[in-house]
């Protein structure tokens, strides 16, 4: 019976490839390469920035006079700053590799796209806790205001360090990509935690313990809750 239907139809195919047919288009793993190569040019202009700030990043995990001296010295504040901004895109595309965030409309998206998408809700994540942030501040002081609002920049600096460590040996060991998505997604937990906690550690000083966890289930649990719910529906 098909033999019938198609016996006197006939298919044209193009005879050009296909990236003739349309040369503007760049694939997708030109467009990945591409952002990794930007990443490690990035990445090599702020490693000696990065490395005089180690020890007061790393330090203040343990000591909250460090979190509040990198604070008040303006040039490794802004050198902070400029750590956390480079440390943006290795994050995100990490994040897409192994989809962290993956909720179900994520397969509608092509590779470059699916990038695009990721860093979209990240900016979009930090977008709402600033809202939330300049909304339910406590009075605390200009200078406890200031460090508790950008502590989470010095978390975010070595949990990027970490995940990219993290990386290089799961790269050896030849992990699967659920295994090391896992091992991400633990990170980011635990870094996120220990940015909460210091936080509400910071703010303690000038405010009561109610005015410090209202504040703190605003700013840190509604957007993460908001972001689970987008992944898990």
């Amino acid at each position: 019976m098909a033999e019938d239907i198609f016996r006197s139809g006939s298919l044209d195919m193009p005879q050009c490839p296909v990236d003739s047919i349309a040369p503007g288009c760049i694939p997708a793993d030109r467009i990945t390469s591409g952002l990794v190569i930007l990443a490690v040019i990035v990445t090599a202009l702020i490693l000696s920035t990065f490395f005089r700030l180690a020890p007061t990043l790393f330090g203040s995990v343990t000591r909250k006079k460090l979190t509040m001296d990198l604070e008040h010295n303006i040039s490794m504040a802004r050198q902070r700053n400029n750590c956390a901004l480079a440390a943006l895109l290795p994050f995100i595309l990490i994040c897409n590799r192994y989809r962290l965030f993956d909720p179900s409309f994520m397969d509608c998206f092509s590779q470059e796209w699916s990038i695009a998408v990721t860093a979209g809700v990240f900016l979009l994540f930090l977008l709402l806790r600033y809202i939330l942030s300049c909304l339910f501040r406590p009075r605390a002081g200009r200078e406890i205001s200031d460090a508790s609002a950008h502590v989470s920049r010095n978390y975010f600096i070595m949990l990027c360090v970490l995940m990219t460590v993290s990386l290089g040996v799961l790269f050896v060991f030849k992990a699967t990509d659920s295994v090391c998505k896992n091992i991400f997604l633990c990170e980011c937990a635990l870094f996120y935690a220990l940015s909460a906690f210091r936080r509400g550690h910071i703010l303690s000083q000038n405010c009561s313990g109610f005015s410090t966890f209202l504040y703190l289930c605003a700013l840190e649990i509604v957007p993460l809750a908001i972001l689970i719910a987008a992944r898990v529906l």
